[in-house]
């Protein structure tokens, strides 16, 4: 009797373990912005913590426009080969699951949406050719059929989203059988899913346990906030003009030091930058372009030819810098002209007054005394002497005698020498023949 007693126990322990029921903590982790590189490895980073610790649930709460594609493919590969059961809420209200978010909403167990979301807007965007486009979609069309399919959700709505790029609202997303919940807040979401029957990795099916249990929250990491912040085109964009700035000014004033250091240290976060988002080449070679451009006008006067081909490189280097078909990771517009009219400003206005200074007439040094009046102190018939700036020199007269107490202005300096004229008469240049030793 005994026995069979501890075989009971031992039959119920198992089926438990088996996937009736789990119970015990709830992870949450919270995704805002872009799918990318970043948020697909934190929510990776859930699961796996999920799994180790047994949790009962993993809670994505989601809020994005979209992403990548590999990235995307990415977090939807571990959510389908997780042990963990996972629900995706979309929150809060006001917050979308668009294109990326789609796939990963429709590839959890638990799809909830809060009220005033929607979701769909799936379709793939391409600037390249119609077979491409095609192509793209066709793959990506059939991918969400069986991700609705094996979730056992609207399969025809799923691609609806994908191929015309519809979306619905929470309402109509519950009514058209895309989610399964919808709930005004976190606590409401696990009671309603408490008791759920779903399906894990290796077709093991778990009942939810999930009212009432501790929720923690898994926070992304400071090199996952660096990435996931530096992920954003527009982020990437300043940095490459920082950089530009920072070498441009160090070539154009040797030794200044703090506009090389910026620059380095600019130019080395794109570097790390190139390994989140796929940069084009070609983007790269017109920015690089534009700054050797911008260079050598700074040496030779182009009258602003230069800098004008200079603009319109940046422009065009700026806007094509990733190199990803979804426009959420290209450059803001205004953005680009932006920096294109600040850029072209500044250098109008450097290469302006480097020519305006080239134009001016010297007024330092010995070459500064030319043109300048004073009063002849002696004859100066031939040479004589002057107070000028402070200073006595001695004067020689480039015409006749001029008698002191006489205006005299200055046609020439040579040494400590001045030749000058009557005031009343142009200044003519002084000839070697007429030099008198002192």
């Amino acid at each position: 009797m005994l026995r069979f007693k501890h075989l009971a126990a031992v039959l119920v322990l198992a089926a438990v373990l088996h996937g009736a029921a789990l119970a015990g903590t709830i992870r949450a982790v919270t995704v805002q912005g872009s799918i990318d590189p970043a948020t697909a490895g934190y929510i990776l980073r859930g699961i796996k913590a999920a799994q180790d610790s047994d949790d009962a649930l993993l809670l994505v709460e989601l809020d994005t426009p979209g992403g990548l594609v590999t990235s995307t493919q990415d977090i939807v590969k571990g959510m389908l080969a997780s042990r963990v059961p996972i629900a995706v809420y979309v929150t809060p209200e006001g917050a979308m699951a668009s294109s990326a978010g789609t796939y990963i909403a429709v590839a959890a167990q638990i799809a909830a949406m809060a009220p005033a979301t929607h979701i769909g807007s799936a379709t793939p965007i391409s600037s390249e050719g119609k077979d491409l486009d095609r192509k793209v979609t066709n793959a990506l069309t059939s991918y969400m059929e069986t991700l609705a399919e094996r979730r056992g959700r609207n399969a025809t709505w799923a691609v609806k989203a994908v191929r015309e790029g519809i979306s619905a609202t929470e309402k109509e997303a519950l009514k058209l059988n895309v989610i399964d919940v919808v709930a005004k807040d976190r606590a409401a979401l696990l009671r309603e899913i408490d008791g759920r029957k779903v399906e894990v990795a290796g077709g093991r099916n778990v009942v939810l346990k999930t009212k009432g249990y501790p929720v923690q929250k898994l926070p992304m990491r400071p090199q996952e906030v660096l990435m996931h912040f530096l992920a954003n085109p527009n982020v990437l964009g300043i940095l490459v003009l920082i950089a530009m700035y920072g070498i441009i000014g160090e070539v154009s004033n040797p030794g200044s030091i703090l506009p090389g250091v910026v620059g380095v240290m600019a130019l080395l976060l794109v570097f790390y930058t190139s390994n989140i988002l796929p940069m084009s080449t070609t983007a790269l070679l017109l920015i690089l372009f534009s700054v050797a451009l911008f260079i050598i006008d700074t040496q030779v006067a182009s009258h602003g030819i230069l800098t004008a081909g200079g603009i319109i490189s940046l422009a065009l280097g700026l806007f094509l810098l990733v190199d990803v078909k979804d426009p959420l990771f290209r450059m803001s517009i205004s953005l680009v002209v932006g920096a294109a009219i600040a850029t072209g400003g500044f250098f109008a206005f450097a290469i302006g007054a480097g020519l305006r200074a080239q134009k001016r007439k010297i007024v330092t040094g010995h070459e500064g005394l030319v043109g300048l009046s004073t009063e002849a102190r002696t004859d100066i018939a031939p040479v004589g002497r002057v107070f000028l700036e402070g200073a006595w020199w001695t004067a020689q007269t480039t015409s006749g005698p001029i008698a002191a107490g006489e205006c005299v202005r200055v046609a020439e300096v040579r040494g400590l020498r001045l030749f000058v004229t009557p005031e009343q008469e142009s200044p003519p240049r002084a000839q070697d023949s007429t030099s008198i030793n002192e």
